[in-house]
C-alpha cells in the first residue's frame, strides 16, 4: 500500500514515535538475533553459517534504519521506503528503500537517496506487514505580497473630506477557488490638498464590511498619511498597515479616510460617472462615521495590496504497525521476526 510522502521541511510525524517505545524493541531484537546467529556461524566456519552472518547483519541494518524513520514513502510485502533524519550534513532527510525480488536466494537490496542498490543479505523469504489508518491533515500556504484588488486609473473627479464628513470605499475581492482567506498590508489611492496651508494628517482606517456593504463596528487597523505627503495636485500615495487580521473568503473590508483637522480642504481622487465594479463601492458619512451611505455614481481609484492564504486538506495514510519477517540460511533455516507498533500522540489508529 503506497504512502504519500510528507514534505521534508515539516516536523517529525507520528512515525518518529515508532521507536520511542516499540522500535527500541525492534533494534534490540534485531541486534540480539544477529549476535546469536553470528555465534553459530563462528563455530561452523564456511558453509551455511556464513550466509547466516551476512543475513543477520543485513537485517540488523534494516532494524537500525527503521528505528530512525520519521515518515514512510511506501510499504508492500517485499518493499519498504522511508525517510530518516539528515546523515550527510545537507539539512535534508535521507530516503532509504529496502527491496526483495521475492524468490528464495534473492538479495535484500538497500538503496539510499536513489543511488545504486546494494545487496545486504540473501534471503529465502521476506515479508513486510503493516497496519494503517487514514487521517485528514491540513496546511496553509501564504503567498507573497501582491495586488488583491485594484483600479489604477487617474481620477476624473474628487470627493472632499473634513470636519464630520468622511469618505472611503469598500471591497470584497474576487479570489481564486483555492484561496480560503486574505489579508491587507498596504493601500494606495489619490489625494490632494486644496490650500497651501497644511491642516494635518489623514487617518486611514480599516473596518470590517457588513452584509450591506457598509462599515461595521469592528475596527481592524489604523494608519496615518502624513500631511507632508499631501500635495496641491493629485498624488498617488501609499499607506502601510500592520497586524491586520486575515479575513475569510467572502468577507470584505471598508477603508475610511478621516482628516485629523476640521476643515474640508482635502480631496480624494474619484472616477466621476463610473459605476463601481462588483464588490466595490464608494462610501460617505456626513455625521462623523455615525451612519454611512454608498453611492453608485463614482468609483475610487485604488490598489489594495496583501496576501492570499491557500488551505490544503490532505488525506494521509499513517502507519500504525510495521513488522518484518525473514528466513535465511540453508540447512539452518534460521528465522528472524522484527515487529513494532507505532503509537500516535492521541492513541488513535492503534490496532
Amino acid at each position: 500500500m503506497a504512502h504519500e510522502a510528507q514534505p521534508r521541511g515539516r516536523g517529525f510525524t507520528l512515525i518518529e514515535v515508532v521507536m520511542a517505545s516499540a522500535v527500541l524493541g525492534i533494534v534490540v531484537l534485531g541486534l540480539g538475533s544477529a549476535l546469536m546467529l553470528a555465534g553459530k556461524a563462528a563455530t561452523t566456519g564456511d558453509g551455511p553459517g556464513a550466509g547466516v552472518v551476512e543475513a543477520s547483519e543485513g537485517l540488523g541494518l534494516l532494524a537500525s534504519d527503521l528505528s530512525e524513520a520519521t515518515s514512510f514513502r511506501s510499504v508492500s510485502s517485499t518493499e519498504i521506503g522511508f525517510i530518516v533524519p539528515d546523515r550527510t550534513g545537507d539539512g535534508e532527510g535521507e530516503e532509504i528503500t529496502y527491496k526483495w525480488e521475492g524468490h528464495a536466494g534473492d538479495p535484500l537490496l538497500r538503496e539510499v537517496n536513489g543511488s545504486k542498490a546494494v545487496a545486504v543479505a540473501a534471503l529465502r523469504r521476506l515479508a513486510f506487514s503493516h497496519s494503517t489508518v487514514d487521517r485528514v491533515s491540513g496546511r496553509h500556504d501564504i503567498s507573497g505580497e501582491g495586488t488583491i484588488e485594484a483600479d489604477k486609473r487617474s481620477p476624473t473627479g474628487s470627493i472632499p473630506i473634513g470636519g464630520t464628513t468622511y469618505a472611503g470605499f469598500s471591497i470584497a475581492p474576487a479570489l481564486a477557488d483555492d484561496v480560503s482567506a486574505w489579508s491587507v498590508s498596504r493601500v494606495k489611492f489619490w489625494v490632494r490638498a486644496t490650500t497651501l496651508v497644511s491642516l494635518g494628517d489623514i487617518s486611514v482606517e480599516i473596518w470590517r464590511r457588513g452584509s450591506d456593504g457598509l462599515p461595521t463596528s469592528d475596527l481592524l487597523a489604523i494608519s496615518t498619511l502624513p500631511a507632508s505627503d499631501i500635495k496641491l495636485t493629485f498624488n498617488w500615495v501609499e499607506v502601510t498597515f500592520k497586524g491586520v487580521p486575515p479575513l475569510d473568503r467572502g468577507e470584505g473590508l471598508c477603508f475610511v479616510f478621516r482628516p485629523k483637522a476640521g476643515l474640508p480642504l482635502v480631496e480624494l481622487g474619484a472616477l466621476s460617472g463610473v459605476s463601481p465594479s462588483d464588490g466595490h463601492a464608494g462610501l460617505l458619512s456626513i455625521d462623523g462615521g455615525g451612519s454611512w451611505t454608498s453611492f453608485a455614481t463614482s468609483s475610487f481609484p485604488r490598489e489594495v495590496v496583501g496576501r492570499r492564504i491557500t488551505a490544503h486538506t490532505d488525506n494521509d495514510l499513517y502507519l500504525t504497525r510495521v513488522e518484518v519477517e525473514a528466513e535465511f540460511g540453508d540447512t539452518l533455516g534460521e528465522r528472524l521476526r522484527l515487529g513494532g507498533r507505532i503509537h500516535s500522540g492521541s492513541g488513535e489508529g492503534t490496532p
